[in-house]
């Protein structure tokens, strides 16, 4: 073993030294027992033979590690560029490194480069790009990494990149881009990651970058943070693998944005995933051909959490199982191409979106209240649905206008009590609510379901709420029971439906109003109002008989139980004996009331009109239904 106490190897300007070291073995090393430092032009090279450090360890020239060599510095720092504006390089081939802290880019406007291919690297600390404005750049290939403590890619308003290349490593936690303005890119391809605690990518004010390709990251106890606090995170994970207790994908409560795209991938996550968490943040996770799946018995994809706004879209036969889930405002589902798996119960806030353009969702065991949902194509498939949630004024909207939408129990649709009102449209495709083993209902309770086309098939229809509204303008319609209020107007065409049920009409079709079913000349609308019957010819509110008897006319006409009609009278043309209203007619509203009947209680009533064959000109007769 060769101790000295301090060493510095440098050349003058222009100029290179090189100390080399080479064939000595690794059980005698050359040991420094205070500092040393490589600069100006100075060179270190390492072959089959031992390098200890017993103080910090400064570079700023080149320190070339070879095959077998070894570098141990484990009592103070290791600084690869550590002078103001120096640059320092380090590289490595086949060796073993352990440092305690390796900084790479420490210093204010230095650059650092550690170059690792093949070998073991032991750091407690490591930390590439730490001074301001520096720049620390590392590429780690065929190798194993060990970091037992922090482990920071660009800090202090620096740029820090990290390449990991079929490496194993081994960490406790990571900061890509944590604070102060910073810029941060950590890539791995073919490597397996394993962290320990958590990991972060975009702190405040800083942007954190991340590929994993073709490998497997794995965080055993903590976060998968992607765009915290002013943060802006941007992870991309392709034909690789990525799980975590709990996801988080723009989060904090100041402005974080984070976006998490996985293509031909797979996240695992044993917890919650939070896309869009706390005030004011933006999260979107975007899977491509890609699934999420977790594990944990309480799991549930939050999105977002507070006043931030998150999105998560399905392309290309993705996949998310999840045990429940949560769109609040400002969240958005969008389902382009996938299928969507939730055990439990799936709650979109009166503000959240879901968008159906194909592919599959399906709530198991539990209940899908809604905010806006738009299905163009595929299916949903729920046990219990609410449109609008049950607090008060809130809005719920379900557009059917391709696919399907199916509930096996129930849809109910708005809530009378505490005003939710809830709108469903089927514009297209089919929305199905039936059970072969025991009858599933829609109970529209405040609200309106329109349908313009496509199919409504249920096995019972509840509409008892005066706020609960029906309106059919096309499409297909079965129901196999209808429970309705028979005092009240489901189709709002101004006919009862007690009435229209009693009378063989329709009450969800509101061509009542306009229909004459009986070919009598009278609406069906005009012959409830009348109190007649409008499925019978003979039933008519009319007059059937205007008779001479001696001087005085008998008046006899149809009437509706219950009624009130006033019997009325004007002069014929040119008439104007008894009547200043001269050239009336049938035609005109000069009509003067000479007789009231009140609460009719048979179908037909009559007046004699005394004097009026020989005390008057001619005249019109007339009745009229008095509200």
């Amino acid at each position: 073993m060769l101790s000295i106490s301090n060493l510095t190897v440098s050349a003058p300007v222009g100029s290179t030294n090189t100390l080399s070291i080479t064939n000595t073995g690794t059980n005698t090393p050359l040991h420094v027992l205070s500092f040393m430092t490589i600069i100006n032009g100075g060179a270190v090279s390492v072959t089959n033979s031992a390098l200890q450090v017993d103080g910090p360890l400064g570079i700023d020239g080149n320190l070339a590690l070879q095959p077998g060599a070894q570098v141990v510095a484990t009592n103070a720092f290791t600084s690869i560029g550590f002078n103001l504006g120096a640059t320092g390089q380090v590289v490595m081939t086949d060796g073993t490194a352990i440092f305690s802290r390796l900084i790479v880019g420490s210093n204010t406007l230095s650059v650092g480069t550690f170059t690792m291919n093949a070998g073991s690297l032991f750091v407690s600390s490591l930390f590439i790009g730490l001074g301001s404005n520096a720049v620390g750049s590392a590429w780690i290939s065929d190798c194993a990494l060990t970091v037992t403590n922090s482990f920071l890619i660009g800090e202090r308003k620096t740029t820090g990149q990290l390449t990991l290349s079929n490496t194993t490593a081994h960490v406790r936690d990571i900061s890509v881009a944590g604070s102060l303005e910073s810029q941060g890119t950590f890539t791995m391809a073919g490597s397996t990651v394993t962290f320990s605690s958590g990991f972060t990518a975009g702190g405040t004010k800083s942007t954190g970058t991340v590929f994993v390709s073709d490998g497997q990251l794995t965080i055993t106890n903590g976060n998968l943070s992607i765009g915290v606090n002013d943060g802006i995170g941007q992870m991309t994970i392709t034909n690789g693998l990525a799980s975590a207790p709990q996801l988080n994908v723009g989060f904090g409560n100041t402005q974080g944005q984070g976006t998490l795209t996985a293509i031909d991938s797979s996240l695992v996550i044993s917890n919650v995933a939070a896309i869009g968490s706390g005030s004011n943040s933006t999260g979107t996770l975007w899977l491509i051909n890609s699934q999420l799946q977790f594990t944990g018995v309480t799991n549930g994809i939050l999105v977002p959490v507070g006043s931030g706004v998150g999105q998560v879209i399905l392309s290309k036969n993705s996949s998310v199982s999840v045990g429940s889930a949560w769109l609040g405002t400002g969240g958005t589902l969008s389902i382009q191409s996938g299928t969507v798996s939730i055990v439990s119960n799936f709650s979109v806030s009166s503000k959240g979106t879901v968008w159906m353009a194909d592919g599959q969702l399906y709530v198991s065991d539990g209940v899908m209240s809604m905010g806006q949902v738009t299905i163009s194509n595929g299916f949903v498939s729920v046990p219990d649905a609410l449109i609008a949630s049950a607090s008060a004024a809130s809005t719920g909207t379900l557009a059917v206008v391709g696919g399907s939408f199916s509930a096996c129990s129930s849809l109910v649709i708005g809530d009378c009590s505490s005003n939710a009102i809830g709108q469903v449209l089927l514009g297209g495709g089919a929305l199905i609510v039936t059970n072969a083993g025991q009858p599933a209902f829609i109970d529209l309770q405040n609200g309106t379901l329109t349908v313009n086309s496509g199919s409504l098939i249920t096995d019972k229809l509840v509409m008892t709420n005066s706020c609960g509204h029906f309106v059919k303008n096309g499409g297909s319609v079965v129901i196999s029971t209808l429970q309705l209020d028979p005092a009240l107007d489901a189709d709002g065409d101004g006919i009862p439906n007690g009435y229209e049920q009693s009378h063989g009409l329709d009450p969800l079709d509101p061509v009542n109003a306009t229909l004459d079913s009986d070919g009598d000349g009278q609406t069906d609308l005009q012959e409830y109002l009348a109190g007649t019957d409008p499925t019978n010819s003979a039933s008519a509110f009319r007059i059937t008989s205007v008779v001479r008897t001696g001087n005085d006319i008998f008046v006899t006409w149809m009437t509706g139980i219950g009624r009130t009609n006033a019997l009325q009278v004007a002069p014929a043309a040119g008439d104007s004996v008894d009547d200043t209203r001269a050239g009336g007619g049938y035609d005109t509203n000069g009509f003067a009331d000479v007789f009231t009947v009140t609460n009719t209680v048979g179908a037909t009533t009559n007046y004699l009109d005394l004097g009026a064959a020989t005390n008057v000109l001619s005249r019109y007769y007339r009745v009229r239904l008095v509200p």
